[in-house]
């Protein structure tokens, strides 16, 4: 088995990517990186904070966040999805670069 960790920035205040435009690139990354590896696709486990964070219940949510650097060491693979997109709620430009401007994706890494 081999753990991949997709660290984004999220394209809404509350969906991070309601146009699908950052999922489709996971999904291949992870498809892409199980066959140059020879893994099966239901041996690559996935690591995307919307469904991996307990989104509803704020003190879950929090120990959730507190671990995060726990979670990042134990995955043995790191990508970073950072497409040209624009943010729904700010319409501000998200990209590589505003990607590496934010605290929590640097935090990530």
């Amino acid at each position: 088995y081999v753990s991949i960790f997709f660290s984004h920035q999220w394209l809404g205040w509350v969906d991070p990517d309601e146009n699908v435009e950052q999922y489709p690139l996971m999904v291949k990354a992870a498809e892409q990186f199980a066959e140059a590896n020879g893994k099966p696709f239901d041996e690559v486990w996935l690591w995307v904070d919307y469904v991996s964070i307990p989104q509803v219940n704020d003190y879950m949510k929090l120990l959730a966040v507190e671990t995060l650097h726990v979670y990042v060491t134990l995955c043995e693979v790191f990508i970073i999805v950072a497409p040209p997109c624009m943010h729904r709620g700010s319409l501000e430009r998200c990209d590589r670069e505003t990607y590496f401007t934010r605290g929590w994706c640097r935090l990530e890494q």
